[in-house]
């Protein structure tokens, strides 16, 4: 009796001790893993391998997609996102519209996954655990008419499709798997309709202000933890579109200004019940905006001091997906400053050596953007935003371009 007690204590120890070594291993495999993917990414970032790779599959196979192509220093840039002329507009939103965006019902499970074990790879590693928006359709024209229509499906499936792309980007732009690259990527119209993988949909929203020497933006450098782009500088906030709806219950606001309003109370707030809205449940989604800094912002986008405006959208080859970009211009004369004085950055903001947030405002027209934009340090679509604000500021006498910094061709307004 005795030697079976003994045994079962000895047997019981040694279940959770081989358990967790093996918890040890593979959290210890995964860091290694993703150690060397970031370090190959990381390389083909640099010297430029991934964007202009991605260029030349696409030019040759989609005359209705062209890059998009930014004057900055007298020099002109092709950038890694495909656009259409028509996805490039000026439409002021209020809170509320929604007739240009618009979701489907029901959630999509389609899409190939991962257990999130495997996604969460390293401690400096973060993966959302929520949902986010595809592309179900889009408009041949950006109009009222023919509005984008948004699913839902798990962030797994569209972070399973990243991390292959992030391991080996010559997977999808090399040689191998040829006929899925020229699928998912030669023609991601055609990806959209298929709906093999979710192309899913993000957005930038630059939030603008004037000051005595001109237009000024807020700049951030990306913490080494998040999942995309790790390190770089970017405008904030830059996110992926989140259902705007709990159940049946639809949000007052228009899908993008709900995530606009939400990504401002997360990112630059750091408010702790947006970083855990996904584990708790709630009944209605405009729950959020009781919470006072996003309560703030609305009620002076309300009043006209903020000025919402969409610019368009293109295809981001370096990452599956549609992203549209905003400006919020900031009329008054104490700009953003008020409204953003508590602002303090969450854990995708990185911090400076001195322990300060790298948050900060920046001349639209100075050298630095410049700088960023010609050494790569800026990402594709943020890039791609900076030119189409620097034009949009320009138009309404906000700001004074510099010399040969209009957007190259086919940026017509309309």
């Amino acid at each position: 009796m005795l030697l079976n007690v003994i045994l079962l204590v000895v047997g019981g120890i040694t279940g959770v001790a081989a358990d967790r070594c093996y918890d040890a291993a593979l959290r210890w495999w995964l860091r290694l893993r993703t150690g060397r993917a970031h370090e190959r990414l990381a390389e083909v970032r640099r010297d430029g391998t991934l964007q202009a790779t991605a260029l030349a599959l696409h030019e040759p196979r989609v005359p209705s997609l062209v890059p998009y192509v930014l004057d900055v220093a007298g020099k002109s840039l092709k950038l890694p996102i495909l656009i259409r002329e028509e996805w490039l507009v000026d439409r002021r939103l209020d809170p509320e519209s929604d007739d240009f965006m618009r979701m489907a019902s029901g959630s999509d499970n389609r899409f190939p996954s991962r257990p999130l074990q495997h996604l969460i790879v390293s401690a400096q590693t973060n993966v959302f655990e929520g949902q986010i928006c595809y592309v179900m359709e889009h408009p041949e024209e950006w109009d009222a008419h023919r509005p984008w229509i948004m699913g839902v499906c798990p962030y797994s499936a569209y972070a399973a499709f990243f991390r292959e792309i992030e391991a080996d980007p010559r997977r999808w732009f090399g040689i191998r798997n040829r006929r899925r690259r020229i699928r998912l990527f030669a023609d991601p119209l055609a990806a959209i309709k298929k709906r093999e993988r979710p192309i899913v949909v993000g957005a930038t929203v630059i939030l603008a202000e004037r000051r005595p020497d001109g237009a000024h933006v807020l700049l951030q450098r990306r913490s080494m933890e998040v999942f995309v782009d790790p390190g770089a500088a970017s405008f904030i906030p830059v996110f992926g579109l989140e259902p705007n709806c709990i159940g049946d219950t639809q949000s007052g606001l228009g899908l993008l200004q709900y995530n606009f309003l939400r990504e401002v109370g997360e990112e630059l707030f750091n408010l702790p019940e947006l970083h855990d809205a996904a584990s708790v449940p709630r009944l209605n989604p405009d729950w959020l905006r009781m919470m006072k800094p996003i309560a703030d912002i609305e009620t002076e986008w309300r009043a006209g001091q903020v000025q919402f405006s969409v610019l368009g959208c293109g295809v981001d080859l370096c990452n599956p997906s549609i992203h549209f970009v905003a400006v919020a211009w900031h009329d008054a004369v104490e700009g953003w400053s008020h409204l953003l004085a508590e602002a303090r950055g969450n854990w995708e903001v990185a911090v400076g050596a001195a322990g300060s947030t790298s948050l900060r405002f920046v001349r639209l027209d100075g050298g630095e953007l410049e700088r960023l934009v010609l050494d790569g340090e800026l990402t594709p679509t943020s890039a791609f935003a900076y030119g189409l604000t620097r034009s949009w500021l320009a138009e309404h006498g906000h700001a004074t371009p510099t010399a040969g910094a209009d957007v190259a061709a086919p940026t017509q307004r309309q």
